[in-house]
């Protein structure tokens, strides 16, 4: 098998997590099995390829979506590696089978002059085939996520086959389990939380844009400093929430056990990783977990965000006595609740039967109102249609905004409660 080699072509210079690395280390931690099985692999990044198809003058072409996941500068230089390890091996495999002129995806097929076929010179070849047969028929398919859906077992047993063992060496099964069981964040998300990405207004119209707040060529090559949990916490907790949510919500578990990880591991950790952890928690109905997490960091954290998540937690359970003594609990802060869920605090003091329930519902409505904040004029009209009171709504909105402010509201309520499973009482 001829010796693997990197070039200066062939080094990643895109933005990633890991930092950019020469020639000869690139090639020491490819083909170093223990440095392989030792490696950490970092999330790969993810973008949406969009273009549209070709069509007749006249008409529009269908818009055409592609996923394209790439990893990190270390990760892509192994992947490299073991590709070439196993590309002679399945290039004798699809000879034994005489499948060499039928397998054309993810091969270098080389035309009489040494140069690379492409789909150009493959449709040539399959429309000649089709004149030299005459009358035939033609199979022409899409395979939706095929690699998506690859069975991941069939695929180790074939891997197994071409390397002629009976279990993968630690250094293969490594990447085995790496490419069928990888994470992905995406990437606007990820520049967005690193503040390379958000609003920016357009020099020449004076309009508020969406886009890149730093030029490509500006971009520092190592996007964070370390794995988010684990190495730099502190500094990459946003990064790691990306990840966290990229994680969502096929594999929950995995991103609970993230933030868990990450939080036991710290003294003082972000307020934003906390409170997403008892948002997962509660979505799980893991309750008792939750409400450790809250216990702990009770004193210690003051976000809004941790106040409107311990007030929903305890919500949702319903539950009369835990309710109440959330509301009598000296660190809760209902004042921020009210400011910022007014509507999940109405309905925790109207459970205990506060007499101060209704006077915080209306006054919310008025504060809405004031100020314009239509999001939550909504969720408070919500509660109005829930109690079948819409009319009392309507009346108060009508008193308290203009008449377009109020009929653009109520069309929202009209709307969202056509939603299934939404308690619809009377709404004209």
């Amino acid at each position: 098998m001829a010796a693997w080699q990197l070039t200066s072509k062939d080094l990643k210079r895109y933005p990633h997590f890991d930092s950019q690395i020469s020639i000869e280390d690139a090639v020491a931690l490819a083909t170093d099995p223990k440095s392989v099985v030792a490696h950490k692999f970092y999330p790969f990044i993810l973008y949406t390829n969009r273009w549209t198809r070709f069509a007749e003058k006249g008409e529009q072409g269908d818009v055409k979506q592609r996923p394209i996941r790439y990893a990190s500068r270390g990760d892509a230089y192994i992947f490299a590696y073991y590709r070439h390890l196993l590309t002679q091996r399945y290039e004798e495999a699809l000879s034994k089978n005489s499948l060499g002129g039928c397998v054309i995806a993810y091969r270098r097929i080389l035309n009489a002059d040494g140069t690379g076929k492409c789909n150009i010179h493959f449709a040539s070849e399959a429309f000649e085939k089709i004149r030299e047969l005459g009358n035939c028929c033609v199979v022409a398919l899409d395979i939706s996520s095929f690699f998506e859906s690859l069975d991941h077992e069939l695929l180790k047993s074939v891997w197994r086959d071409l390397l002629k063992v009976e279990k993968l060496p630690d250094d293969h099964y490594k990447i085995f389990r790496t490419i069928t069981r990888y994470a992905v964040v995406e990437k606007q998300a990820v520049y967005e939380r690193l503040g390379y990405y958000g609003t920016k207004v357009n020099p020449k119209s004076g309009m508020i844009t969406s886009g890149y707040l730093v030029p490509y060529n500006k971009m520092p090559k190592q996007l964070c400093e370390g794995y988010a949990w684990r190495e730099t916490p502190n500094k990459d907790v946003n990064v790691g929430l990306a990840i966290v949510e990229a994680l969502l919500p096929n594999r929950k578990d995995r991103a609970i056990r993230l933030l868990s990880d990450y939080i036991s591991e710290n003294d003082s950790p972000e307020s934003a990783a906390i409170v997403r952890l008892i948002q997962l928690f509660r979505t799980a109905r893991a309750y008792e977990e939750a409400f450790n997490i809250v216990e702990r960091f009770k004193y210690k954290v003051s976000d809004p965000a941790f106040y409107v998540a311990w007030a929903r937690l305890a919500l949702e359970q319903s539950n009369i006595s835990t309710v109440d003594n959330v509301l009598h609990d000296a660190s809760f802060d209902r004042k921020v609740v009210r400011a910022f869920d007014p509507v999940t605090l109405y309905k925790l003091l109207k459970l205990v039967q506060d007499e101060s329930a209704e006077k915080i519902l209306l006054s919310a409505v008025g504060d809405a109102s004031v100020s314009g904040n239509t999001r939550t004029l909504v969720n408070l009209g919500e509660v109005f249609v829930e109690e079948d009171r819409i009319e009392e709504f309507e009346r108060h909105l009508t008193r308290l905004s203009s008449a377009r402010a109020t009929e653009e509201v109520m069309d929202h309520i009209r709307t969202r409660s056509r939603r299934p499973g939404f308690r619809r009482r009377s709404l004209s």
